[in-house]
């Protein structure tokens, strides 16, 4: 089962730190994907900015892994027109998602989370959003995710997979 991860330089730890569980997410199989360098609402940055967010973790993947994600999701969903020229511009594919488990905010009830997912499934979201930074993510709900998961006959891919995009597509 794979899945994607959207990284963040320094957020809630630095990238540095976690060398290791990053190139075991490319070794496995998984996909990384560029969540900018310190989380900041895109939307309030200019062209500048939005720059330097993605090469300071463009350039921190390349060191750990050997290659930069062309698939990003912008923090908060925020994005600008102008952002998405911006990003369009440094050879990046913007991501949403369909179905927001909403488990960042309700780290003590991940039963939220897990009916969040199931509800959104059940309405035919494919792209989920989930925070693998929260122990409940982590320990509870993805677990019942994969569970759902497979009762139903699906399977659990890459948001490049679910978009018929070649890995070759997925880096710079």
């Amino acid at each position: 089962m794979r899945a994607t991860f959207f990284l963040n330089g320094q957020n809630w730890a630095s990238i540095w730190d976690y060398q290791s569980t990053v190139q075991r997410m490319i070794n496995e199989g998984h996909q990384v994907g560029s969540h900018t360098w310190s989380h900041p609402d895109l939307a309030t940055l200019g062209p500048g900015d939005v720059t330097s967010q993605m090469t300071q973790l463009d350039d921190a993947l390349y060191s750990i892994i050997g290659k930069a994600p062309t698939y990003m999701r912008p923090p908060y969903f925020s994005v600008s027109a102008e952002n998405l020229q911006t990003l369009g511009g440094l050879g990046f594919k913007v991501i949403h998602s369909d179905v927001d488990t909403l488990d960042w905010a309700n780290t003590g009830s991940p039963q939220v989370a897990i009916d969040n997912f199931n509800n959104g499934v059940n309405n035919g979201g494919r792209l989920v959003l989930a925070h693998d930074v929260h122990a409940s993510t982590a320990n509870t709900v993805v677990p019942a995710m994969i569970s759902s998961i497979q009762s139903r006959g699906l399977q659990a891919v890459t948001v490049g997979e679910c978009l018929g995009d070649s890995p070759a597509n997925w880096y710079k």
